[in-house]
């Protein structure tokens, strides 16, 4: 068994809302009544590298945006400070860092 994070996703799911981190599509509500958002591990959990569950290594995206990191050729993330640079054809955005003092001040 491979722990992925649930609880620090589901930590960011409470502070961030269930909305991607690029494209801004809300999660839609499932069975159980929690809304649906992935979580995208900048470093993957695989590696097992000391901090890859912590919530600096995780992003929210839809379904979509998700699959284009993985498999596409559209969308890359790079690093600039505590920002990250999504870049795809159509747009750049940058993106706090789900840093914990970002997070905090979004708690607030």
């Amino acid at each position: 068994y491979l722990d992925r994070g649930k609880s620090v996703t589901n930590a960011l799911k409470n502070i961030l809302g269930a909305t991607c981190q690029i494209c801004g599509w809300e999660g839609f509500e499932k069975s159980d009544g929690d809304k649906y958002i992935e979580a995208h591990h900048l470093v993957q959990v695989s590696e097992k590298v000391p901090g890859s569950l912590c919530t600096e290594n995780i992003i929210l995206l839809c379904p979509n945006c998700h699959r284009k990191i993985h498999h596409g050729r559209e969308i890359t993330v790079s690093e600039e400070s505590n920002f990250l640079v999504i870049s795809s054809l159509e747009q750049k955005r940058r993106i706090h860092r789900n840093t914990m003092s970002h997070l905090s001040s979004l708690a607030h």
